[in-house]
């Protein structure tokens, strides 16, 4: 929710009006602030204010800093609350997605009958005012960020989601990569096998890998190099599991937009490496049974 002007019957510390003299408040918070984790977005406040009224209050836990974060893309709102000018909390990432608006404001703590501030403005010297708990004493500009998520392709749940057909399949297995998840559709029967194997054992999960998803993957590759051939690549830029190999290809030293066909079975290989070792491992723990 973006803050705007607001005729409040009390005053305010506001940058859209001036009901307090000698008065500011401001937070330190650059992209310096934020630091993005596998799980979640940490974030590092800190608040400058200056207003001795206020600051008494805060102090005497009379007052205190809300920190307001809401995300228009997942609907989720957030509050944070503390008495220190230096301030650090986190949001999970699956909590968070494109962007973020974030209120920085003091709120009364308490029921208050006579609030005066003594450096408001002369036009309200000499009056008492009923504040009432949670009320706003003071904020700043809504700030909007863009968030950045450090995406992760370790499990092959990570990024793929295994999906039965609703009707038959002229083909073994089909892919879509409209959504944030790559998903592979395969015949109902075959879904159903797979999921008795995964209750068996999860390490199977690692050999699905080589049977499903590695074949999804270098789709999506080469799907990735087309739109960027055609300009139609804007449509898969916030989906999470193109922001997941973007990440990971970085990690390698290598551009999305770099692409070639020629190296996407190579990059396939090297993005999916882990997962192959554990397939190997476990045909072999599947052949040690048998012995």
């Amino acid at each position: 929710m973006e803050l705007r002007y607001c005729h409040y019957p009390y005053p305010v510390l506001s940058p859209f009006n001036n009901d307090m003299e000698n008065s500011s408040f401001d937070v330190v918070f650059d992209e310096n602030s934020i630091i993005s984790k596998i799980d979640r977005t940490i974030f590092k406040i800190k608040f400058e204010l200056e207003n001795e009224t206020l600051l008494t209050m805060i102090e005497n836990e009379e007052a205190y800093f809300l920190v307001h974060v809401e995300c228009p893309s997942t609907m989720k709102k957030f509050g944070f609350k503390t008495y220190e000018e230096e301030f650090t909390f986190s949001i999970e990432n699956n909590l968070l997605d494109r962007s973020i608006e974030i209120n920085f404001l003091v709120l009364s703590n308490i029921k208050l009958d006579k609030y005066t501030n003594i450096d408001a403005h002369d036009d309200y010297k000499g009056i008492d005012f009923i504040i009432n708990k949670a009320e706003i004493l003071a904020h700043t500009l809504t700030k909007k960020i863009d968030i950045e998520k450090e995406y992760e392709l370790k499990r092959a749940d990570s990024i793929f989601e295994l999906a039965p057909a609703e009707k038959s399949l002229a083909a073994p297995m089909s892919i879509d990569i409209s959504d944030d998840l790559i998903k592979v559709i395969i015949p109902q029967e075959h879904y159903e096998k797979v999921n008795q194997l995964l209750n068996i054992d999860e390490a199977t999960n690692s050999i699905l890998i080589q049977y499903y998803y590695s074949s999804a993957l270098m789709y999506s590759l080469c799907d990735i190099r087309n739109r960027f051939d055609d300009g139609s690549i804007i449509d898969l830029e916030n989906l999470v599991w193109y922001q997941s190999i973007k990440y990971h290809l970085s990690q390698l030293d290598k551009e999305i937009s770099d692409l070639n066909f020629e190296e996407i079975p190579e990059i396939t290989h090297l993005l999916l490496k882990d997962s192959m070792k554990n397939s190997l491992l476990t045909l072999e723990k599947i052949l040690e049974k048998e012995d």
